[in-house]
């Protein structure tokens, strides 16, 4: 049978995008003389089409699949292979001769991740149906032609001649990556618990374009979404809240300059937050096991803050928590407060603090993580498993005191009159005041600071008084001693009554 030399030319220019027409021409006559004339055109080209490593059928219309990324307007019998992302409803409309015709476009997007929309045309869209094509699933395109379209984008149109056939059928759930197996530079079905929702934010790129930036994770990891335009809308107007279970469909998963992934949610792709929620699948880590300059996700126990503005205006909040065995100290910065601002004056000793990527810092060898614009702090959320216990407060006796850490409460009898000076630069003088105390098991030296020095300005000895949250070290000369720190309080007791 004699072949379609144009369709062959087509088959080639399609893949072979630096070569032009006359090139080809030229090189079909050249594999001409080589054959000393034996050869007709059509047989030329088949020759060498196989030579550039494309392959032509009998018939002179089936080809090797293209690329979509090499797809350029104006060519004839190409076929494509790829996912359908988008499937419009089917559009009737009137022909200008007189009749009625219908039309429908799906996006479809192969192995590389480029896409392109095929439209469809009568006959083709009654067998799209027919077939089960449905969003996911996996499509061959064969002898399409392609066309510019709106905004300048290449269209694969399917008419009378072209033909459509389903190489996969999508099957749901299976279809799902776990969060752990994600690949840079992929296209990827995710889902998984809504664990943080940052803030409506917009950058500039071709005007302004909004983002939402969410973290879900799954019982194999976590990851971040950045939720582009119309499907940050459509995110936001499910009203999630944490525990939502979220499905994601074609996320693009890209690398950070740290090296984390990330899955970017935009125009093909497709999200849901089902109606029901879970608990988070977090990791938490232990006080023990944390390492500076990590991003952790605790559950901790409150035990006290303190919350002050800072010279800049800002405010910064101290919090002490407790995991069950440790203590630590938390620093909530300005761009965080606003998450529990509400809460503020409502907090109680044992509130459960959940903190997702909060940074852990090293300071003079302690321990402290930091709250800050990329962490989050929730107070008392549900869906929480297997939560640290209560902290019970208690008080401590003066010879059960050890360097280096932190005590609830400390009673004892004032032994020594307080004596009070101040030190610090001439315009930073800070006051401090310097007294003994002791109990049936030994006695201490205690340095009170700033506005505790003042509270303890007009105590006498024998008189009775408690320190709550209190810190110990050892001193030149190996003693223990103990000082105030910004959780502390001092409470007068009074003195003891004589028997």
């Amino acid at each position: 049978m004699d072949m379609d030399i144009d369709s062959i030319i087509e088959a080639i220019l399609a893949v072979k995008r630096n070569l032009t027409r006359n090139d080809l021409l030229s090189m079909i006559e050249e594999k001409k003389k080589e054959f000393l004339g034996f050869l007709s055109d059509e047989g030329a080209a088949l020759i060498l089409a196989q030579e550039l490593g494309i392959t032509v059928g009998s018939e002179g219309r089936e080809y090797s699949e293209t690329r979509v990324s090499s797809l350029v307007p104006g060519l004839k019998s190409v076929t494509v292979k790829g996912r359908v992302v988008s499937l419009k409803e089917p559009t009737k409309f009137r022909r200008g001769y007189g009749g009625e015709g219908v039309v429908q476009r799906v996006t479809i997007m192969d192995d590389d991740g480029s896409t392109i929309d095929v439209v469809l045309w009568d006959d083709n869209v009654e067998k799209l149906s027919k077939l089960g094509v449905s969003y996911g699933s996996v499509i061959r395109v064969k002898s399409g032609y392609t066309k510019e379209g709106l905004g300048g984008r290449v269209e694969l149109h399917v008419g009378r001649r072209g033909d459509i056939e389903v190489i996969e059928k999508y099957v749901g759930e299976s279809e799902f990556t776990s969060i752990h197996d994600l690949k840079p530079d992929r296209y990827f079905n995710i889902r998984g618990v809504l664990c943080m929702l940052y803030p409506t934010r917009s950058i500039r790129e071709s005007g302004m374009v909004k983002f939402v930036r969410a973290r879900i994770a799954d019982e194999t990891g976590w990851i971040n979404l950045i939720v582009w335009g119309v499907k940050a809308d459509e995110l936001l107007s499910y009203s999630p809240g944490i525990g939502a279970y979220i499905k994601v469909y074609n996320g693009f998963a890209k690398k950070r300059v740290d090296g984390l992934i990330e899955l970017h949610v935009g125009r093909i792709s497709r999200i849901e937050v089902v109606g029901e929620y879970r608990p988070l699948p977090l990791k938490y880590v232990k006080i023990s096991e944390l390492k500076p300059g990590s991003r952790v996700d605790m559950l901790l126990r409150l035990l006290t803050y303190n919350v002050r503005k800072l010279r800049s205006g800002k405010r910064r909040m101290k919090i002490l928590a407790w995991d069950g065995e440790d203590t630590i100290r938390l620093t909530v910065w300005e761009e965080a407060l606003f998450a529990i601002e509400n809460l503020l004056g409502e907090l109680k000793l044992n509130d459960l603090l959940l903190i997702q990527l909060g940074r852990v810092k090293d300071r003079m060898g302690i321990m402290e993580i930091h709250i800050d614009s990329g962490s989050s702090l929730y107070v008392n959320p549900s869906l929480i498993m297997d939560p640290p216990p209560l902290y019970q407060f208690k008080s401590v006796k003066i010879g059960e005191l050890r360097e280096g850490s932190i005590y609830p409460s400390v009673k004892g009898i004032i032994l020594t009159k307080p004596s009070i000076r101040e030190v610090g630069s001439m315009d930073r003088k800070v006051k401090l005041s310097t007294i003994r105390i002791g109990d049936e098991t030994g006695v201490i030296d205690v340095t009170l600071w700033r506005e505790y020095a003042d509270k303890i300005l007009d105590a006498e000895i024998g008189e009775l008084i408690e320190l709550r949250w209190i810190v110990t070290r050892k001193n030149s000369s190996g003693q223990i001693e103990a000082s105030t720190s910004i959780f502390s309080d001092v409470v007068k007791l009074g003195k003891l009554a004589s028997t």
